[in-house]
């Protein structure tokens, strides 16, 4: 053999470890050229400014080669300490995809399969798995102090990685196991103070029904609760999860449901993993599109890495986006009309694929025979869509992220509806603030994935549909189109501009309000010249903005969190009050979960400090955690009724006749039958709200009472029961549903005597068994009645669009209520309907 080396003039053994010139070594494939000028400016930067900071967020438009660079980022550091580096990627399915980029471009590397490979503790090579190898309570890499060290780590999607590290911390479990039982015995008189209904409903397995087990209840029987989950340790349930969490059970919260139970940390315990926490060099790897101040909390990032990521600043955007809003265009496009009409795009030369938050919402797909996809076959679905053997749509389920429709395997993606969260814990967090930044964040985030779903590159296009009340209120609000990254909310401006050209059309050219929509799509498709050279004008005016106040927050609520772990109390105090100080005194539902959190901290120290505190947050926010003392139920009969006025007020919270026609349609979208029954509650208040009526949530607010109550008059109330989780072909009202009416009813006459009310349940049927009986005439409101109900609110609010919203007169208000019928002896008179004994 002819030892080349030999033949070799002076030979430069300095070892390479800038980035390009490792690309420029590499025996890549032949079609694979030189590095992009995007990628070459941000190596450059991180070269010669970031290359020595402990973290670094790398954000990259879809399509530009950040795994690429995420490698060359981990060779680099390897190349110059001969140290571990690893690679993690959230799933399988990425870890599948950043193994064949390795392979086209020459990077050496190993995967692991059931020990961790010796190349990668030598040095020789980077590791690429999953989160799931590291971030586990069996972890092969080690926990605490015998975790494996390491030299360098990088998170590929990191916000995709954090879904799967909350878990690895989180025990769940259905109602079916022991232990949930067990909990909810344990905790019964704690649970029934935080609201009796909500108990009895836990108890019968109702699934919308849910309570946080108090943190002074949690902290009293600790070790109840230790000797409990310790007898199941060894189950699959518990096993990963368990060794992380049993000896901080005291920082962890408890949420109990009908059907399952929630055991999760309140802040972060990531030290357990010694080989992400001590890592020498983070790099978290992150999407354009997703605000980054979430890192600082659940990983730990340095902030000012959050303030100053690695991009490109001459990039401001990739890829097309036409957004449609069919709801926009006419009100004729309604999403049960859309699903029709996309339904039936089939043997098309491109796919179509559908992401519902649901699989309820996926149903009313199905029923037109379209494929629903699972997480068994999501990857031969997505293979079938790509060589166009799927000739119908696709309909995708809670999945937002994970799945890559290039080019014509997807040119029409439609989002369905808001996606929602199964979670216990983030559904706690949207029942106490109305209008949570954190639940917004992940909502703005889990839309801005789906919609990147079908534009994977620079060059790729897609259309993209976004239907259902729900959905498009979140994306016009200007309370909430705030959360989207900037390319996001330009596109979303255009799509409003577009709706309003379609509008145009229509009325010019006398079109059909489908068939104008349908043209729209057929220019993006059909690659139409004028919309392309729109569509870069428009996307140019991109201007870059940072939410400086969400990193600043966030940043003080882990630094307390940090300080309550090490057990300095006075600076976690300190940190949160400085925290609602500065951001929360506006706000007093942010106030008072702040406050909360600080009385949760107080706990250990003084109970009766802590209980203080507790009923200072309950009183700003009413539905936190009732104290221990208990509450005074806050009766509305000392409340002068100024209904005009109270409605005036109402309407001028909205910055424009535009916010408040969201506001509505999101609201009428609430009052479904089969919904959440949170939501509709939530709703029926700001109804009665919007009609000039003094409204309480008693159950959820004095833990105690009926879901709903309106003062209508002075001497008049409301009395309302919500029912709309009852099928909708039920026959009859149950003996359980009278007999909750019937308390909700000697609620009201304890608390407010003889005062005047008139009791309404809503629920699908009016028809009573011979066996069930109301202690008093009740008024019944079905699905049909509320629907004409909100038909006449309907025009009501359609008809304020012809008037200056903020210079409305009582007058004017009275007039309107009059002529849309939208009084309380209508709602008697016109909207309900006895109930009837079944004989």
């Amino acid at each position: 053999m002819v030892d080349f080396r030999k033949k070799l003039g002076k030979k430069d053994t300095k070892v390479k470890i800038n980035p390009i010139e490792i690309y420029d070594s590499l025996d890549r494939q032949s079609d694979k050229g030189e590095l992009r000028p995007t990628q070459e400016r941000i190596f450059k930067k991180w070269f010669d400014e970031n290359r020595n900071n402990k973290d670094t967020i790398l954000k990259l438009h879809t399509g530009q080669g950040k795994t690429l660079m995420g490698l060359l980022m981990l060779q680099s550091y390897l190349n110059e300490t001969k140290e571990p580096c690893l690679y993690l990627c959230p799933d399988k399915y990425l870890l599948s995809q950043t193994c064949e980029q390795a392979d086209m471009f020459g990077i050496k590397y190993c995967k692991m399969f059931k020990n961790i490979p010796d190349e990668f503790i030598s040095g020789e090579k980077i590791l690429i798995t999953t989160c799931s190898k590291l971030f586990n309570g069996q972890s092969k890499f080690g926990l605490n102090a015998k975790s494996i060290n390491i030299n360098a780590i990088l998170l590929d999607d990191a916000h995709q990685c954090i879904n799967y590290i909350k878990k690895s911390f989180k025990i769940e479990l259905e109602n079916t196991h022991k232990i949930h039982n067990k909990l909810l015995m344990l905790f019964e008189n704690d649970l029934k103070k935080q609201g009796l209904g909500t108990y009895e409903e836990i108890c019968n397995n109702d699934r919308n029904a849910f309570l946080q087990v108090p943190y002074w209840a949690w902290q009293d029987k600790i070790e109840d609760v230790a000797k409990i989950l310790a007898k199941f340790k060894d189950e699959d349930l518990l096993a990963f999860s368990w060794p992380l969490i049993k000896d901080d059970l005291s920082n962890c919260e408890c949420i109990i449901s009908g059907t399952k139970i929630e055991i999760y940390p309140s802040i972060s315990l990531l030290n357990k993993f010694g080989t992400y926490s001590t890592a020498k060099k983070r790099i978290f790897m992150s999407a354009t599109i997703v605000e980054d101040s979430y890192l600082i909390k659940a990983l730990g990032v340095d902030a000012k890495s959050v303030e100053s990521p690695l991009t490109d600043p001459l990039d401001k955007w990739s890829g097309e986006k036409m957004i449609l809003i069919p709801s926009l265009i006419d009100d004729a496009l309604t999403r049960g009309e859309m699903i029709g009409k996309i339904a039936a795009l089939r043997n098309t030369p491109y796919g179509v694929t559908v992401l519902t938050p649901t699989f309820t919402k996926a149903k009313d797909w199905e029923k037109y025979g379209l494929h629903i996809s699972s997480n068994l076959n999501i990857i031969t679905d997505v293979e079938r869509l790509k060589n166009r053997t799927l000739k119908t749509p696709l309909i995708v389920s809670n999945r937002y992220e994970g799945i890559d429709l290039p080019d014509n395997s997807c040119r029409i993606l439609v989002i369905d509806s808001l996606p929602t969260y199964g979670s216990l814990e983030d559904r706690y967090v949207e029942s106490c603030l109305s209008a949570s930044e954190i639940i917004n964040q992940k909502l703005a985030q889990t839309i801005e994935q789906g919609m990147g779903r079908s534009v994977r590159g620079a060059k790729d296009f897609s259309v993209i549909i976004l239907i259902g009340d729900d959905l498009v209120r979140f994306i016009r609000s200007s309370k909430t189109c705030g959360y989207f990254s900037p390319q996001t909310r330009k596109q979303v401006e255009l799509g409003m501009d577009i709706a309003r050209f379609a509008i145009d059309e229509i009325q010019r050219n006398s079109k059909s309000p489908y068939d104008a929509f349908y043209e729209l799509i057929q220019q993006c498709l059909t690659r139409d010249e004028g919309w392309k050279e729109y569509y870069k004008e428009e996307m140019d005016k991109i201007e870059d903005t940072i939410n400086s106040s969400i990193n600043e927050s966030t940043k003080l609520e882990y630094l307390a969190d940090l300080s309550f772990k090490n057990n300095d109390i006075d600076k976690a105090y300190s940190s949160i009050q400085k925290l609602i100080d500065t951001y929360c005194s506006s706000n007093l539902e942010l106030k008072g979960w702040y406050l909360q959190k600080m009385a949760k901290f107080k706990y250990s120290l003084s109970k009766l400090d802590s209980m203080k505190l507790q009923a200072t947050a309950y009183t700003n926010n009413n539905y936190l955690l009732a104290p221990i003392e208990g509450i005074k139920t806050k009766k509305l009969d000392n409340i002068n009724l100024k209904r005009m006025s109270n409605t005036i007020n109402f309407i001028n919270d909205f910055k424009n006749y535009d916010d408040l026609l969201v506001e509505f349609l999101s609201l009428k979208s609430d009052l479904s039958f089969n919904g959440d029954s949170d939501k509709f509650e939530r709703a029926i208040d700001s109804i009665g709200k919007l009609l000039g009526f003094i409204c309480q949530r008693p159950d959820k607010e004095c833990k105690e009472g009926p879901d709903n109550l309106w003062k209508v008059y002075n001497n008049h109330y409301f009395v309302i029961e919500c029912k709309n989780q009852v099928d909708q072909d039920r026959k009859e009202i149950s003996k359980e549903e009278v007999g909750q009416l019937n308390t909700s009813i000697a609620w009201f006459r304890k608390n407010y005597h003889d005062i005047y009310h008139t009791s309404f349940m809503i629920i699908s049927t009016n028809k009573l068994s011979k066996a069930s009986v109301f202690t008093e005439s009740v008024k019944i409101i079905t699905p049909q009645k509320l629907n004409k109900f909100l038909e006449q609110l309907r025009k009501f609010i359609l008809e304020l669009k012809n008037y200056e919203i903020h210079n409305l007169t009582e007058e004017r208000i009275n007039n309107l209520f009059n002529e849309y019928k939208l009084n309380y002896q209508d709602i008697i008179n016109d909207y309900s309907v006895e109930t009837q004994t079944i004989n």
